[in-house]
């Protein structure tokens, strides 16, 4: 009975044994485990900062390049005189690459007016152009000093 004691304790023993190298094991294991989510989750989150800092450089890049649009629209608009209300402009096909000349348009022709009688020039509108008097209307450029003889004749 002593023999089987001491073969029932051994076998406690050694279950004992291989139940502690178990557990360290799952101890282990575990642990690896969990150096590998954190290593996962470092890799991850790296990859994202690398992606969104791209990104922002990139933005950033298509701002510089719209506002760089902008500067150039103003700039041209500036140098032909043009103001932020985009009066027409003749532009010059012929303008080396990346210039554009323009010059602006030529001043409109003055349509004569019609007033109601009884209104006074004063009473014209002051944003448009005084209207130059129309040269005399001349019939025959022919004076009496200057009719030659067939004139004479035809008038006779």
């Amino acid at each position: 009975m002593l023999d089987q004691a001491e073969e029932e304790a051994m076998k406690l023993v050694s279950q004992h044994f291989v139940t502690q190298e178990a557990q360290r094991e799952a101890e282990r294991i575990v642990a690896a485990g969990r150096q590998d989510a954190m290593r996962m989750v470092q890799e991850a989150e790296d990859y994202a900062l690398n992606v969104l800092r791209d990104l922002v450089s990139k933005l950033g890049s298509s701002v510089r390049q719209a506002e760089n649009g902008i500067h150039a629209i103003e700039e041209n608009r500036r140098r032909a005189g043009v103001g932020p209300d985009g009066n027409a402009l003749d532009i010059d096909v012929n303008a080396p690459a990346g210039q554009i000349a323009a010059t602006p348009p030529p001043p409109a022709q003055p349509t004569p007016a019609k007033q109601p009688k009884g209104k006074k020039a004063a009473e014209k509108p002051a944003n448009k152009p005084a209207e130059a008097p129309a040269p005399p209307a001349v019939e025959n450029d022919k004076t009496e000093d200057h009719k030659t003889e067939d004139d004479a004749d035809q008038a006779s």
